[in-house]
């Protein structure tokens, strides 16, 4: 079975540092967004928004580094969102407790606007 195509890329948008996620995140693929995360650190945004819509598998090791910048955020002030409409990504960052600490929202244009 091919795995999905993975990219990650910064842009600003609205005032918010958008970080767009698609494809399969997983050990093979979390330095490219390891590479960005750090991009965005030295951007120091107020606001991010992790769009996670295209994500489409969700690995311990991406959960981990997603953790990590959310503590970042955390100690620096930044206010983060994360847009995911997909069931099994939501679930995994349920479980893990990411969405008690930042909110979840179904589209990027809501949390452009929120």
């Amino acid at each position: 079975m091919a795995r999905n195509v993975f990219s990650c890329r910064n842009y600003s948008k609205k005032g918010h540092a958008v970080v767009e996620i698609t494809g399969d995140l997983t050990f093979e693929t979390v330095d490219v967004m390891r590479q960005e995360f750090s991009n965005l650190r030295m951007l120091k945004p107020e606001k991010v928004i992790l769009d996670c819509t295209g994500v489409t598998m969700l690995s311990s090791v991406g959960l981990g580094e997603f953790s990590k910048l959310i503590k970042w955020g955390l100690d620096t002030h930044c206010q983060f969102k994360i847009v995911c409409q997909a069931g099994h990504v939501v679930e995994v960052l349920e479980i893990a407790g990411i969405t008690d600490m930042i909110p979840l929202l179904p589209t990027i244009d809501i949390a452009l606007n929120r």
